[in-house]
């Protein structure tokens, strides 16, 4: 009969078979091998991916995990934390009679509890949901012990990864909803680098704010329809992906853009911002193994600009994994001009491109509203409209700091003096580009040529 394990994040409790080998081995026969053991437990309950299994022997994993897991529960009944386990051990019916070992009476909280600082018999860790490990473990006593373990080369890079550095568990697969960003966990031995999920801090309400940026609605409903009609973007066996791209001048809003349909859409979507062009192919992978509905926001990403033949055809399709339930991507840009002719001028590397520019008169006096708060009560909207009008939002919200900065005490806030603060930032700005320290030898050759300069000194 199989046995059931703990839960899984999804809820759902995958079951793990009892070899036959173990199940029907009759009292007086001769017992099967360990490893003939460990080999059945894992071809008997295979990872989802195929993995071949490694055995690994007397590598000391199921004390280190043991004592791990009690080094984690005492520091969190100090810091007065409720304890939550990093990995599961499960015993399983083996053909070694369990036993625990080391017993040791420690003080949690107002109680007392006996703990175990090893144990013999036959286990399964589980060091993500989908990367089982399974360990025998035998002996006389707890000195004279021998281990051995079977698992993916995967289950072992994660689980001495996760021992070595004490981190906590690593979202290995692609999780249902909520903000995250892609990390790595790097290998030694030339061995390729294991991504894993890691959840964003992400401000929710402030984020929501720039949903009144004017292009907002236009990528939302863009976005809503790709996803309401998810069939039709993957019949005939396509990707099920659209790609857009966001191009303006720097500070128009569209990294505000994306924040907004992060916020918006976070507890419905999976949203992942990835930093470079492997970031984006490796999420969309990702994301098609467990078929997750995916917005992915991605900034100034080299894929545009310096495309090699394996990018051009994943922007194509024939190499993007299929995705029954979705993939977004939102990608932005300063210097849509630096994009790769290959992409701009064939249909179907961008799906679409939203021009996020300056803003005209009536949504400048919106956001410049927006910012001012109360202090705007006292303000024609219609006439600060039309003085920052074709500003951006970077613009309007330095332009609104520097006048709220300029005024005296008990002095109220006029369009005139935002309207000189404005000009009065364009001519510090005029020619910025220009400007630069001059160099040593420059320094030196106006002194030959124009002598020393004396500062001025007061004679008394």
């Amino acid at each position: 009969m199989p046995l059931a394990a703990a839960s899984t994040n999804d809820g759902i409790a995958p079951t793990y078979v009892i070899p036959d080998l173990v199940r029907n081995h009759k009292q007086g026969s001769k017992k099967p091998g360990i490893a003939e053991q460990l080999i059945a437990w894992y071809r008997d309950n295979a990872p989802a991916d195929g993995a071949f299994g490694i055995i690994v022997k007397n590598g000391g994993l199921l004390r280190s995990i043991v004592a791990y897991e009690n080094e984690r529960k005492d520091a969190r009944h100090s810091a007065g934390h409720p304890h939550t386990r990093i990995f599961d051990i499960e015993p399983l019916p083996g053909l070694i009679h369990h036993m625990r070992l080391s017993p040791e009476r420690v003080k949690q909280g107002r109680k007392w509890a006996v703990r175990y600082g090893m144990m013999l018999g036959t286990f399964r860790v589980r060091v993500t949901d989908a990367l089982p490990i399974f360990i025998i473990t035998w002996g006389l006593n707890a000195k004279d012990t021998s281990e051995m373990a079977i698992g993916s080369q995967k289950a072992f890079d994660v689980l001495y990864e996760r021992l070595e550095t004490k981190r906590r568990r690593l979202v290995m697969n692609a999780p249902p909803k909520g903000i995250w960003t892609l990390e790595y966990l790097h290998q030694p031995q030339g061995r390729p680098s294991l991504p894993h999920f890691v959840r964003r801090k992400s401000d929710i309400e402030n984020m929501l704010r720039f949903n009144s940026h004017p292009m907002y609605d236009s990528v939302e409903r863009d976005m809503n329809a790709f996803f309401e009609n998810i069939a039709w973007w993957t019949r005939y066996g396509q990707p099920g992906m659209r790609k857009v791209l966001m191009a303006g001048p720097p500070g128009t809003g569209k990294t505000s853009i994306a924040m907004a349909v992060a916020a918006t859409y976070h507890d419905r979507f999976l949203i992942l911002y990835v930093n470079d062009s492997q970031d984006i192919i490796c999420a969309a992978e990702l994301a098609a193994a467990k078929s997750r509905p995916t917005i992915i926001v991605a900034e100034e990403v080299d894929m545009f600009f310096r495309p090699d033949s394996y990018v051009l055809n994943w922007l194509d399709g024939s190499s993007t994994p299929r995705n029954p339930a979705g993939t977004y991507l939102i990608s932005t840009t300063n210097y849509p001009r630096k994009i790769d002719p290959r992409i701009l001028k064939r249909p179907g590397r961008i799906d679409s491109v939203f021009r996020v520019g300056a803003l005209r008169s009536k949504d400048s006096g919106r956001i410049a509203a927006e910012y001012l708060g109360d202090d705007a009560a006292d303000l024609d909207i219609k006439t600060l409209g039309r003085t920052l009008d074709r500003t951006t939002p970077a613009e309007i919200r330095e332009i609104i700091n520097l006048s709220l900065r300029s005024l005296l005490p008990g002095q109220t806030l006029t369009v005139d003096t935002i309207a000189m603060v404005r000009t009065s930032l364009k001519r510090s700005l005029a020619g910025v580009e220009n400007l630069a320290d001059d160099d040593p030898d420059q320094r030196e050759a106006d002194h030959e040529r124009l002598g020393p300069i004396d500062d001025d000194y007061d004679a008394a």
